[in-house]
């Protein structure tokens, strides 16, 4: 990696989690090279197998709720339970949060434009959660005007 070789580095990892399934580091070094290579459902392979190794680890369902949301066929429905599990092992855990209230957003976007699908109840739910949630997160933040705004002008969708 260090020389600039990706393609023989991610050949090298394939060949180590082939034998030692169980390295966590090598599942991650893989994860990382493809996402840079930009083979997003890759990644997201790489960071399934990560969970399967740890799947308490919050930060691992927040990643791949972000590769599933950024991927060719979008499973956003997929990437928002990801996040609610992210935030079950951490509550307050930021980047989830802003992950969540995008993806439910994200999500009512979609529904909106073809009037079907998904539990609108439910992402309702769950973008209020993301919103309250990073509403007390930054409290005390000068952010927190820019973040309030940037979630009214959401809500208009949402609700």
């Amino acid at each position: 990696r260090a020389k600039g070789q990706l393609g023989e580095a991610i050949q090298q990892l394939n060949e180590i989690v082939e034998v030692f399934q169980g390295d966590e580091g090598a599942w991650q070094e893989l994860a990382e090279l493809h996402e840079r290579l930009g083979h997003v459902d890759a990644a997201a392979f790489c960071v399934e197998e990560l969970i399967l190794l740890a799947p308490a680890n919050h930060v691992y369902h927040c990643r791949l709720a972000e590769l599933y949301s950024c991927a060719r066929n979008a499973r956003l429905v997929d990437a928002r339970k990801h996040l609610a599990q992210s935030l079950k092992i951490a509550p307050r855990y930021p980047r989830a949060l802003h992950c969540l209230v995008h993806v439910s957003y994200a999500i009512a976007c979609e529904a909106a434009g073809k009037g079907r699908g998904v539990d609108l109840e439910v992402n309702r739910a769950m973008w209020e959660y993301g919103r309250d949630e990073l509403l007390a997160v930054y409290a005390d933040s000068p952010l927190r005007s820019a973040m309030a705004a940037m979630l009214a002008r959401q809500e208009e969708v949402i609700l």
